[in-house]
């Protein structure tokens, strides 16, 4: 039987595997295309055995070497390429995450900011010299055996599932000098005003909203709206199956939320939101003092990761008035039951609250798919700080403000408005619906549920044998 066409996708991490699992998307590819990954966890012995069962290549992500020439300069030249690139495109827009990461470092080591911040005046604010510094970092990879993996695997397009991650950045670097197209996956809303500058040259470009479609026509000049697609957010399709098929029965908390108003409390990061013992604070007083009326539940939901290590320790003076939660299930290196527990149970945390609390993130999406309401943090609970230290600026970052523009969440500037906008949702469930209903069209495009199969079809469209496409640099 004759191999179908490979289709690669160049993934940084299992946790972007467990997404193109469980959206359906791997399933969905694999009807039209062989399926290939090159991910950086490749040689996990579990992962191997389900792709070998499914049929899917695995490839470990090469290492990444240095190149012969300006290797010992690679780390700087990357961060030197990424800073004059974020001034380059701060220049283009009002970009207030770029604007006010750069008011941070000022504030933070004056002398080197006003040093780099000169030479951008100078010189790399201008194409010729910035090419020059991007030449440079890209001559400081050695992408031979990453060519050669290419070569090898010959794929009929590259799927890049997340084109900032720095764990392949050289095989993107790689993949630019062979005649394979390659498709850049923008993975997340705040990527294009967040996280640095596209490097390479693609061949499609596939984005959430058209809020992300025109940002990259604002920030990059070279890139033409016809090979921007917009597909909406794939980690939302998780949702889908739990709103077509309901599972009651087997959430975690049935017992606990029979007869009761649930107000969810979804972390931020440490790091990220300080104050959040204070916000807690807030919440359980007005509880207690009666202010949402009777049988009320508050769950606070750790995020999950290293980041948040030591959450549930300064919690636990808590545990007798709040219920604490965290994954129900522990994945060993990589485990599909144990994944799919704790996305069911995610997905049933948000579906089976009354109101969501949270700092300005995707959770508000999340609510919004089952219609229910969020209150968003947006002050500093442990006491006023500098705006580029403070919770506040993260509502005001260049991805969230369309979101906050839709109305269809309570922005809390401070404790009175967090109390009160609870006691608002509780009373109303219906308040702000059709500002939800806003929020996925805006934010989504509408296509929630419907990402994995519409990526799957233009992949299929583009690049199956009728229709096979080049590298633009090949063209």
């Amino acid at each position: 039987m004759k191999r179908k066409r490979s289709i690669l996708l160049i993934l940084p991490n299992v946790v972007s595997l467990r997404d193109v699992i469980f959206t359906g998307l791997l399933n969905r590819l694999s009807v039209d295309f062989q399926v290939d990954i090159m991910c950086a966890a490749a040689d996990k012995p579990n992962l191997r055995t389900y792709c070998e069962e499914n049929g899917f290549g695995l490839y470990n992500t090469p290492e990444q070497k240095p190149g012969k020439f300006f290797a010992w300069l690679n780390p700087w030249l990357l961060a030197w390429v990424h800073w004059f690139g974020k001034q380059r495109i701060a220049r283009k827009g009002n970009i207030h995450t770029i604007q006010t990461e750069m008011e941070a470092e000022r504030h933070r080591s004056p002398l080197k900011y006003y040093s780099k911040y000169l030479l951008s005046i100078l010189f790399f604010q201008f194409s010729p010299f910035f090419n020059l510094l991007l030449k440079a970092y890209k001559t400081s990879l050695d992408t031979s055996e990453s060519v050669k993996l290419l070569a090898e695997i010959s794929p009929a397009t590259i799927l890049i599932f997340d084109i900032f991650a720095p764990t392949h950045q050289h095989v993107i670097a790689a993949a630019e000098k062979t005649p394979f197209p390659m498709v850049a996956w923008i993975r997340s809303w705040d990527n294009l005003s967040a996280k640095g500058v596209i490097l390479y040259h693609f061949h499609r470009y596939l984005v959430w909203n058209d809020i992300m479609r025109e940002e990259l026509l604002t920030y990059y000049d070279h890139i033409p709206e016809t090979i921007i697609d917009v597909i909406g957010g794939l980690v939302f399709d998780y949702h889908i199956r739990f709103l077509e098929e309901p599972e009651p029965e087997s959430f975690l908390y049935r017992e606990q939320i029979h007869g009761k108003k649930v107000i969810t409390f979804m972390l931020n990061y440490p790091d990220l939101s300080p104050g959040y013992l204070e916000d807690v604070k807030t919440i359980l007083a007005a509880i207690e003092d009666g202010k949402f009326g009777e049988n009320t539940l508050f769950i606070v939901r750790i995020q999950p990761g290293p980041r948040s290590e030591g959450q549930f320790d300064k919690l636990k003076p808590f545990e007798n008035r709040i219920l604490i939660d965290r994954w129900p299930a522990n994945p060993p290196d990589f485990s599909l039951d144990a994944w799919m527990i704790n996305h069911r149970h995610f997905c049933q945390l948000v579906q089976y609250s009354d109101v969501l609390i949270n700092y300005p993130s995707t959770t508000t999406i999340d609510g919004a798919i089952y219609d229910v309401p969020s209150v968003t943090i947006s002050f500093d609970g442990d006491g006023e700080k500098p705006y580029n230290q403070s919770v506040s600026r993260i509502s005001k970052r260049t991805h969230y403000v369309p979101l906050a523009n839709c109305g269809g969440n309570i922005i809390a500037n401070s404790p009175e408005e967090l109390t009160a906008g609870i006691q608002a949702y509780l009373e109303n469930p219906q308040l702000h619906q059709e500002e939800r209903k806003l929020i996925l069209e805006r934010m989504c495009a509408g296509k929630v549920g419907k990402v994995g199969k519409e990526v799957a079809s233009l992949m299929a469209d583009l690049y199956l044998p009728t229709s096979i496409h080049t590298n633009p640099k090949h063209a």
